[in-house]
């Protein structure tokens, strides 16, 4: 595995003068989730409260699609908008919605118990969309599994790698919110390049034998 300076240039390099299709990507999702969000909120509207409930779970696959997308960026140098649809469609639904919905309870339910134990479980699943998105055959809970063994020696590093952005995030903070459309796709583009290292180390998915 690389240092946290590398993989934030290969980032970068990643990213330069290809910025726009990402960020259009971020503006678009984050647009369809205020929208839900703010119908979800409404007061006296229990109706629409449902209705908007209903969509934020149908907005799994999109968040699904918003991750992996950056895996296809670094590999093949474009994405476009229509990507953060790829999980409506065959051979990714239903497990573009099954996925995120797993991890997000067990995620939940691990940190019940503890914030620490969590976060840790948080980074263990952190490559699980890349590996169903890498292997769109294999069951949800395989693609944890994958994920967990893919992680296991590296949390520590995706941690650091995240704790390296937080000096970003508080600049976003600062933009009002405006900031994130630029730095998610430079932490997801990071991402990426450390899961490719991690499958170049560890090895891709293997299929069991029939």
């Amino acid at each position: 595995m690389e240092t946290i300076t590398n993989y934030k240039n290969r980032a970068l390099a990643s990213l330069e003068n290809k910025w726009t299709a990402p960020v259009l990507c971020m503006l678009v999702y984050y647009v369809i989730a205020f929208i839900i969000s703010w119908i979800t909120d409404i007061k006296d509207a229990p109706v629409l409260n449902g209705l908007g409930f209903i969509a934020y779970l149908g907005l799994l696959p999109m968040g699904w699609a918003l991750a992996v997308l950056f895996l296809d960026f670094i590999r093949q140098g474009q994405t476009s908008v229509s990507a953060l649809f790829l999980g409506y469609n065959k051979p990714w639904f239903p497990k573009s919605f099954l996925l995120p919905l797993l991890v997000s309870i067990f995620t939940l339910l691990w940190t019940l118990l503890l914030i620490i134990p969590g976060l840790i479980k948080s980074y263990s699943y952190s490559m699980a969309y890349f590996v169903h998105k890498d292997n769109p055959e294999i069951g949800c809970n395989a693609a944890i599994d994958e994920s967990m063994r893919l992680m296991e020696g590296h949390k520590w590093e995706l941690f650091m790698l995240d704790l390296s952005f937080i000096g970003w995030f508080f600049l976003c903070l600062l933009t009002l919110g405006l900031g994130f459309l630029w730095l998610i796709p430079y932490v997801m583009s990071a991402h990426a390049h450390f899961y490719e290292d991690l499958i170049r180390e560890r090895g891709a998915y293997a299929q069991p034998a029939n």
